[in-house]
């Protein structure tokens, strides 16, 4: 603190807050054993190379809830003050006009519109935190389930569609069935056999993908951490949240419960899905544990195909030059070309600590061509003191 006052904060919020840094460091933990050097060189936070993957999906998600939440709490600790001084500035510079474009028309509104609009905006602060946190937390669920049926979806491409012909027969078993039930001439439902037909296409659906995944993970190796079955019952139940995003939040299914590590959670006919915002931070800590466990219980899996590389090719060649540059000059530099290629290396990686760190590291490294440009991404530059 740099003042002599105490700040007071939502121990519930800070409970949240808690339980999401907790969410990011169980996918730092996934990323480091899975992906290890991968995982090393997104610690240095390089702005031209990046590797995604389902972790740091959900540590990307799990940041807007935590930019959401920490905001709110250093807000509220301080009363709002500078609210006024911020819609004053916003109305007195213009940035905000009482007036909107309808088709292309501009129409003044009316003239106290701008009283209504503070009002309205205090409200927000005061009325409808919970509302709105319900609905960013809503989004954070949405987006880390979508995130890991995207890359179960992945998995099940790279492991070659496994069980796709067998599911394929069954459905065209279902299908020719139902063609014999219609083509008998005491069917008197035919709408709804053809109703029946209709919804059955090639399409694979997301379970069945999964149900195809778990049939050839080694079931010796997932359990000796977690049950399968137990698991499978956690990814229905979230997965079946999710899809209330197309009933405006509110479940419309056959009631569905599941319990989890002493927690119980319940999705109810007609009602808004479950909002306990600790307890589903915990559960969708679950699905992490999932994902990181099937992996792990695949045998021969390369799990290089589970990170997708993003770089800026150009700007990576400019670095390895620099580095391959001192590295190869080292015993000639002078103090005037390090200066140069300091000031060359905090161009591009934005920080002149860094730029230095990596100079420390190159000097204690064998200068092997082929190695040093993933040596220095990767390199623990957070553990190089100056």
């Amino acid at each position: 603190m740099n003042d002599d006052k105490e700040y007071i904060f939502d121990t519930i919020n800070k409970d949240k807050i808690g339980a999401l840094l907790n969410l990011k460091d169980k996918c730092h933990f996934y990323e480091m054993k899975l992906f290890n050097q991968f995982s090393c060189i997104n610690n240095n936070n390089w702005d031209f190379i990046y590797y995604h993957s389902f972790f740091s999906l959900v540590r990307d998600v799990t940041d807007l809830s935590l930019f959401f939440i920490i905001n709110e709490e250093i807000s509220n600790s301080i009363k709002r003050k500078p609210f006024e001084d911020l819609f004053s500035d916003i109305i007195l510079n213009k940035h905000y006009k009482n007036e909107i474009f309808i088709n292309g028309k501009k129409i003044e509104l009316f003239s106290n519109k701008l009283k209504h609009t503070y009002i309205e905006l205090q409200d927000l602060f005061v009325w409808k935190y919970n509302e709105i946190l319900n609905s960013q937390l809503y989004d954070f669920s949405i987006s880390i389930f979508s995130a890991f049926e995207n890359w179960i979806s992945s998995l099940y491409k790279d492991l070659g569609n496994p069980n796709e012909k067998s599911l394929l027969e069954c459905k065209k078993k279902k299908i020719e069935k139902l063609i014999q039930q219609y083509n008998k001439p005491t069917t008197n439902n035919k709408d709804e056999i053809l109703a029946k037909m209709m919804k059955q296409n090639s399409y694979i659906s997301f379970p069945d993908k999964l149900n195809s995944i778990f049939r050839i993970v080694d079931k010796n190796e997932y359990e000796k951490n977690r049950d399968i079955k137990k698991d499978k019952e956690i990814i229905t139940f979230l997965r079946v949240s999710r899809n209330t995003v197309h009933n405006s939040g509110i479940h419309e299914g056959e009631n569905l419960s599941l319990e989890s590590n002493g927690k119980k959670y319940e999705l109810i006919t007609g009602e808004p899905r479950f909002s306990h915002h600790i307890d589903m931070i915990l559960l969708y800590g679950e699905l992490v544990d999932i994902y990181a466990n099937i992996l792990n219980s695949i045998k021969d899996i390369n799990l290089l195909n589970y990170i997708k590389e993003e770089k800026n090719e150009h700007t990576l060649r400019i670095f390895r030059k620099f580095i391959l540059d001192y590295k190869s000059d080292k015993s000639n530099i002078t103090e005037e070309s390090k200066n140069l290629i300091l000031r060359n290396l905090k161009k591009i990686v934005l920080e002149e600590d860094k730029a230095n760190k990596i100079l420390n590291f190159l000097d204690s490294h064998d200068g092997n061509k082929d190695t040093i440009l993933i040596d220095t991404l990767s390199a623990d530059l957070n553990n190089i003191y100056l």
